[in-house]
């Protein structure tokens, strides 16, 4: 298993470091294959740990949120903006596995969203102009996710070091992408590698899938409603003046919110569910 973990690391740093010498069109298009890809099935099970009897209400409110999103996104992107990241920081620290030290938890949510910030704040603000139409709100969220990321970080060195424990190979790869790689790539990686696989092992083993393809097969139907309001929301941003950046933002608070918001509600753990303990 360590030996698997560390071909992953190794495989995952590898393949985000390559894609962060490609131009700025081709990393956009690049992070959002990648979360296509590779973070998109982590959420598409949320369906299936929705008891039956609860499924219309359930996705009556889960595209209800999907509509308010984009409708948020088309008047107020900035808020849209802000709203998404603060979502993703509760969510990356509240949704881990049974057992997690809630300090390590914080600390790991704070990073994967303010990471980036640490190294490439400029950067970051460079990639939310367009996005929220100010430089000076552009440069205030990225300064406000700077402040978390360091926050964060300093918070697991801290226990790292106290409790003179090791990184799992993954999250050091993770953790080295969101500090060093420019800041779509660097999220993109650290959003894979340290939340959205581990996630996907979790609902895999709690749906009772074999394996990935068993899992995949159990989600499909979501996945392809998700590609749907990809291509809705792709249509709805065509003419925006940053479309590839905005599409792609818009995407994944569309398909986020509902699944940090909505699945919490309905949500009912399989008993025979076996939730692995994280340091």
């Amino acid at each position: 298993m360590n030996q698997r973990r560390r071909l992953i690391a190794c495989g995952g740093l590898a393949a985000a470091t390559a894609a962060a010498m490609t131009p700025p069109g081709w990393q956009i298009m690049l992070s959002g294959g990648a979360m296509a890809l590779l973070g998109l099935p982590h959420g598409a099970s949320d369906l299936a740990v929705v008891p039956v009897k609860q499924r219309g209400s359930f996705l009556l409110a889960y595209l209800l949120v999907v509509a308010l999103v984009v409708a948020l996104w088309q008047v107020a992107p900035s808020l849209g903006l802000a709203t998404l990241l603060i979502l993703s920081a509760v969510h990356f620290a509240l949704d881990v596995p049974a057992g997690t030290d809630r300090a390590i938890a914080w600390g790991w949510g704070l990073l994967l969203v303010g990471g980036p910030a640490v190294g490439h704040r400029s950067g970051l603000a460079t990639l939310f102009t367009p996005l929220t139409g100010s430089a000076d709100m552009a440069g205030l969220q990225a300064a406000l996710l700077f402040l978390g990321g360091a926050a964060g970080l300093a918070l697991l060195l801290t226990l790292w070091v106290k409790r003179r424990t090791l990184m799992d190979p993954v999250a050091a790869a993770g953790l080295a992408a969101l500090l060093v790689l420019p800041p779509l790539i660097g999220f993109t990686a650290g959003f894979v590698l340290i939340h959205a696989w581990p996630q996907m092992e979790e609902r895999r083993r709690e749906l009772g899938c074999p394996d990935l393809p068993a899992y995949l097969r159990r989600t499909a139907p979501i996945l392809t409603g998700a590609v749907a309001v990809v291509c809705g929301i792709a249509l709805t941003f065509a003419a925006h003046p940053s479309a590839p950046t905005a599409i792609l933002f818009a995407a994944i608070a569309a398909l986020a919110t509902p699944h940090m918001l909505v699945t919490p509600l309905w949500h009912q753990v399989a008993p025979s569910a076996a939730r692995p303990v994280r340091s």
